[in-house]
């Protein structure tokens, strides 16, 4: 397991590098905010939680590296209205599915992965990152159930999903 990790940490790392190398400030943002994402889809692979540590440090190196690199462009009113509304939108949703499904469709964990992913890249981003995290957790769980591991009561690691499509995004 930890030479896999150690592997898929530097690929992205040095895909990092070689997408943002003009631009090192955008490039230690993303850096971040994806070996974090990595981080946070193991541990929900293998724990069913994304802990609120981790997605709150997420959240406060983004919105450091927004206010103090990229203050110009993030105090656009539009800009700031826009990911606010993000936000909003896709942690409604997740919510939705978490509060009727009474927690079994999906774990808070996800509907706070939801709003950093909306505040991080809007509205158009966030979609693209769900239906893809929709789309390959179904696979991953039509495969399980194929080689009877599960059945449809199987709980599966959605934020592991969104972690993934999300750094899938970014790149």
């Amino acid at each position: 397991q930890y030479p896999i990790v150690e592997v898929l940490a530097g690929i992205i790392a040095i895909v990092l590098f070689l997408q943002f190398k003009t631009d090192p400030i955008v490039f230690l943002l993303y850096f971040i905010v994806c070996q974090s994402f990595l981080l946070l889809a193991l541990y929900d692979a293998k724990y069913l939680i994304l802990p609120d540590k981790i997605l709150l440090f997420v959240f406060l190196v983004f919105v450091f590296f927004e206010t103090v690199f990229f203050f110009e462009r993030s105090v656009s009113s539009y800009v700031l209205f826009q990911r606010i509304f993000s936000a909003i939108i896709v942690s409604l949703f997740l919510g939705a599915i978490w509060f009727f499904t009474k927690g079994k469709g999906m774990g808070l964990g996800d509907v706070k992965m939801g709003f950093l992913i909306g505040i991080m890249f809007g509205l158009t981003g966030s979609l693209i990152i769900i239906y893809s995290a929709s789309v390959l957790g179904t696979i991953y769980g039509l495969l399980l159930i194929a080689k009877k591991k599960a059945d449809l009561k199987t709980k599966l690691p959605f934020g592991t999903f969104l972690c993934l499509t999300s750094i899938f995004y970014v790149i």
